[in-house]
């Protein structure tokens, strides 16, 4: 879960069969909090992206939510979804700007390899990806909050390299290791019909 001053409150729901489908439409009616409904069925997904989720029994409503499969994308898929897409390009910006600050110099436009990696690798699965979907430990932490890290000593602000290192990480408790701001998972409470 991530959030603050700066937007939304990001709760991602890994799992939207029955009871996740009710956390996740629970949470997505709360002021603030945007949910993203994970889950590897690509019609549930489709459905709940394109119509929400709709809870029946005590309660009756339909909450609009962000769905997404189990993230188990190619680097070429992730980098041609015109959403995932404005995420990269926004990582990207940042590492470039704490790179700037820092007075290191690239050689060549970290764009340009990401156009690369989409021609050569489409259906290339990262190995964090691989690390991620058999549920270990990744780099993100690493990598992101060293972004982060390096942003805050500089006065580059990260806020995307701190929403991907509080937001990637395996859905099983772990030992955190990042320099961006810890956040917490409160379980939320709901309402089953019977």
């Amino acid at each position: 879960m991530t959030g603050g001053a700066a937007g939304p409150v990001r709760v991602a729901v890994v799992g939207c069969g029955a009871i996740g489908s009710l956390y996740a439409a629970h949470l997505a009616r709360v002021p603030g909090v945007e949910v993203w409904a994970v889950d590897p069925w690509a019609k549930h997904v489709d459905a709940m992206e394109a119509r929400g989720l709709r809870v029946t029994g005590l309660a009756d409503f339909v909450a609009q939510v962000h769905a997404r499969t189990d993230g188990g994308q190619s680097v070429g898929r992730v980098c041609t979804d015109p959403r995932l897409r404005q995420q990269v390009d926004r990582l990207v910006t940042e590492a470039v700007a704490v790179c700037e600050r820092a007075g290191i110099v690239l050689t060549r436009p970290p764009l340009e390899a990401v156009d690369e990696a989409i021609a050569e690798a489409f259906e290339h699965k990262p190995s964090m990806l691989q690390d991620v979907l058999a549920r270990r430990d990744t780099e993100i932490d690493v990598l992101n909050g060293g972004i982060c890290a390096e942003g805050r000593r500089l006065g580059a602000p990260t806020p995307a390299a701190a929403d991907r290192s509080s937001t990637s990480r395996p859905s099983r408790p772990r030992a955190a290791h990042s320099s961006c701001r810890r956040t917490r998972t409160v379980p939320p409470r709901a309402v089953y019909s019977r």
